[in-house]
């Protein structure tokens, strides 16, 4: 399992999306990834098979993006490590000032058994000074299902490089999350479960 978790860490991605062929197209956690807004501006709706571009997009990062829909494949909000904004491309109340920072990274990940739920990692080395593995936590039963940023920039470890990844576990729930540390080749890894971010050393 170290050997997979370090081939993840290698490549420099924003999101790392596994995905198995086999499942069929209707699959909740293949919805889950039908909407993808990054770049400048830029988007992609999968929800079709073929990509179709979306408009309106309000991202402004040439590296760290995230998205995320719910389990029929509505796009629920997106990031770009600084800002947060609702499936109408306005910011959720409290999210704008979030430390991944437009040269970070950035990945969203529901929280387990929770619905309404969901972590916003970041990591950010550069610009100075970095703010390391951090996460804040949106809670889509807010402001009308529109989203509101409840907790901001809760410090995990502060010596993280700007690398992360996600997997799901396999109990099927719960989810791994990995990150290493800055200059050596630690890596930490963190179960997220439907209650708590657990630190278990890999």
């Amino acid at each position: 399992m170290k050997k997979l978790l370090l081939l993840l860490l290698t490549f420099n991605f924003q999101l790392v999306t596994v995905v198995s062929f086999a499942q069929p197209i209707n699959n909740p956690e293949i919805k889950r990834t039908w909407n993808w807004y990054f770049g400048v501006g830029a988007g992609l709706d999968f929800s079709a098979g073929a990509p179709i571009a979306i408009t309106g997009g309000q991202s402004a990062s040439e590296f760290s993006c995230s998205s995320i829909s719910n389990a029929s494949g509505n796009l629920l909000f997106y990031t770009d490590g600084t800002n947060v904004w609702n499936k109408n491309n306005q910011v959720m109340p409290n999210g704008i000032s979030l430390n991944g920072g437009t040269n970070g990274r950035v990945l969203i990940v529901a929280q387990p058994l929770n619905d309404s739920i969901y972590y916003v990692f970041t990591t950010r080395v550069n610009p100075s000074p970095y703010t390391g593995f951090q996460y804040s936590i949106v809670n889509m039963n807010l402001q009308g299902g529109l989203g509101d940023v409840i907790l901001k920039n809760d410090t995990v470890l502060l010596d993280s490089w700007e690398k992360i990844a996600a997997v799901k576990h396999a109990n099927g729930v719960d989810v791994w999350i990995t990150v290493s540390e800055i200059y050596t080749n630690k890596i930490y890894c963190y179960l997220l479960t439907a209650s708590k971010l657990l630190y278990i050393f890999c």
